[in-house]
């Protein structure tokens, strides 16, 4: 059971108060308000209470706000504060001078509730067939779970600053230079997991001390020159881990059946149950050591970024814009590029038609990372192969895309919309489908490899979408929408559903006569992308009066891929609301609303368990 209330009460109201300056053009007026309020919880407030202060209601918590404003014919300030507890906390100030100077500086905070995962999902264990009792017994494989901190709360307060300043060009039309600093704060405790032995077999949570600090910088300048406005901006921001990575104890790795038993340094050609302990930690690896992990990986990006406008004609405009932004992992040295562009025309094809039309792009491009592994059954027969690989990045990629919409305006205040989109993703970098597989009896790997002029790279996309609006009479408005997405390729992971078991361990690697881990190929293709999409909703509102509204809605959305090799996916999705909201007077509103959904879907899933 998880339970929350909440209760809130006005202790003091202080009204408005207002003072006139001697000139009779300046004011100033504040508001303050004192009060109480509390919130209890049970059992797991993070799921119910997710950026609430659970307490007694005996400890109730004071809830006050003072606001200040005023100023004069070419000044206005502003002042905000806020305070709830010593987590929840607002302040603010804002000062504008007309033509010369804005600023405006403000802080919150709050503190965020985690779930705590107790795990117990991964607790498994494979039955296999004894011949002895005829009968399913369990067997080798298997993953289990262990929760070092189970009594443990999480919380994250969340603290930001920020400060914008902004100078006028009086001899520059629409001139300006400005300057926006922040910085976010994130302290408190989370849960993290880590992988014991060499798989997910065993997996570990504890608790990790969460202290991430992220600075931003931004500064540009704005104009118009011979009709053409422009801006232009540059970024930096940097993000810290302030705290020392936790370490976490490997144990010596044993076989989840055997155990330790077999020879220090047996070198068999064949593996016999009494070798199975040191042939399972050959293939390990972290054997009896202590590392640390949940590292937070300290970063840093640059952008650079260039919009410009031109009105053509009163009733057509040019757009465009373009960036150029670089990340720069500080711990791995890795790095990132994206640049990006856009241009758009938007204007007037008759009286009561309007189009627009967009072209961008963007290509992103991050560097490729060397995996080295040991070398596989190190010390072992029939070992010594070398597994190290370039890990290119599922990020890269090139994308075009194309958009067109033609709005209008129908008789009796209605609206005809009609759009396309089409957009073209080049994966470079990666494969993202793969033709049918077809098991051939006694196949080795050979058998069931591809080949590379098999895989996918590009994705192509077309959306057709159409609306119509219309206005019921003076105190109605209904529309309806109907889009469909056609995708050529949508992205699947290729290979790694399913695995396909192959008689008599017939295949091994180069100088290898022994097979472990490699007797069992994936076949399936998996994927929760669709290729074609129907989508459609529709919305009504009426006026009752002044004082009254009602509204509904309904969306429909089918999504289906029948273009896997073991499954057919499809996901039905059908959702009505309806809302309304009375006044009786001035004081007084009431509002209500009832949604409901259903989601049906049909997919396959073959989790693969650590072989031990």
């Amino acid at each position: 059971m998880r339970r929350l209330f909440t209760g809130a009460a006005v202790l003091l109201l202080l009204g408005a108060t207002a003072a006139t300056a001697q000139d009779g053009d300046a004011f100033h007026q504040a508001t303050a308000s004192v009060g109480g309020h509390y919130t209890s919880g049970q059992d797991e407030v993070g799921r119910v209470g997710e950026y609430v202060r659970a307490q007694d209601v005996e400890n109730i918590l004071p809830d006050a706000q003072v606001a200040v404003t005023g100023g004069d014919r070419t000044t206005l300030y502003d002042i905000l504060m806020l305070y709830r507890d010593r987590d929840t906390q607002k302040f603010g100030f804002d000062l504008d001078t007309g033509n010369l100077v804005s600023v405006s500086t403000s802080f919150s905070s709050f503190s965020h509730n985690l779930d705590h995962d107790l795990l117990a999902n991964i607790n498994a264990r494979e039955a296999v067939w004894n011949t002895t009792v005829n009968d399913y017994r369990p067997g080798g494989k298997m993953a289990f779970h262990e929760d070092l901190d189970p009594l443990g709360r999480y919380a994250i307060r969340y603290r930001r600053f920020g400060a914008d300043v902004e100078g006028k060009l009086p001899f520059l039309a629409e001139g300006a230079v400005y300057g926006r600093y922040t910085d976010q704060r994130r302290q408190g405790w989370k849960q993290v997991n880590t992988i014991d032995h060499c798989a997910f077999c065993h997996v570990s949570g504890n608790r990790k001390q969460v202290d991430e600090v992220t600075q931003t910088w931004r500064a540009g300048a704005r104009g118009r020159v011979a009709g053409v406005a422009w801006n232009y901006e540059f970024g930096a921001t940097d993000w810290t881990d302030r705290t020392t990575a936790p370490q976490r104890r490997w144990d010596a790795a044993m076989h989840p059946v055997f155990g330790n038993i077999g020879p220090t340094g047996g070198n068999t050609a064949v593996a016999t149950p009494s070798d199975f302990g040191t042939e399972f930690s050959s293939r390990v690896l972290y054997d009896d050591v202590t590392l640390p992990y949940a590292r937070g990986a300290d970063s840093e990006k640059r952008d650079h970024a260039l919009r410009a406008k031109v009105d053509v004609t009163p009733e057509h405009a040019l757009r465009g814009a373009w960036t150029h932004a670089t990340t720069r992992n500080t711990l791995t040295r890795v790095e990132g590029q994206t640049d990006a562009w856009a241009a758009s025309w938007a204007g007037r094809l008759d009286r009561r038609t309007r189009a627009t039309a967009r072209l961008m792009g963007y290509q992103v491009k991050v560097d490729d990372v060397l995996v080295d592994l040991p070398p596989w059954r190190d010390g072992r027969a029939g070992g010594g192969q070398d597994f190290d690989w370039t890990r290119i990045s599922a990020a890269n990629r090139e994308v075009l895309q194309a958009d067109v919409t033609v709005a209008r305006k129908l008789g009796k205040g209605g609206s005809l919309t009609a759009g396309w989109r089409h957009q073209v993703i080049d994966r470079d970098a990666m494969a993202i489908s793969q033709v049918t597989y077809v098991p051939q009896g006694d196949a080795t790997v050979a058998d069931l490899r591809v080949p590379s002029t098999a895989y996918g790279r590009e994705t192509t996309l077309d959306r057709f979408e159409l609306s119509l609006a219309k206005r019921l009479g003076l105190k109605g408005r209904a529309s309806v929408r109907y889009a469909y997405t056609n995708v050529d390729l949508p992205y699947l992971n290729p290979t790694a559903l399913c695995e396909q078991g192959l008689e008599g361990a017939s295949h091994n690697l180069d100088g290898n006569s022994l097979v472990w881990y490699f007797q069992r190929e994936r076949y399936g293709n998996g994927t929760n992308q669709p290729s074609r999409t129907h989508r459609a909703d529709a919305r009504a509102s009426y006026q009752l009066s002044s004082r009254a509204s009602l509204s509904g809605s309904l969306n429909l959305t089918f999504d289906e891929n029948d273009d896997l090799n073991v499954y057919h996916y499809w996901r039905t999705v059908i959702a009505p609301a309806a809302n309304f909201w009375v006044a009786p007077d001035d004081r007084v509103m009431l509002a209500g609303g009832w949604t409901w959904q259903r989601v049906e879907s049909n997919a396959v899933l073959c989790p693969p368990i650590f072989d031990g």
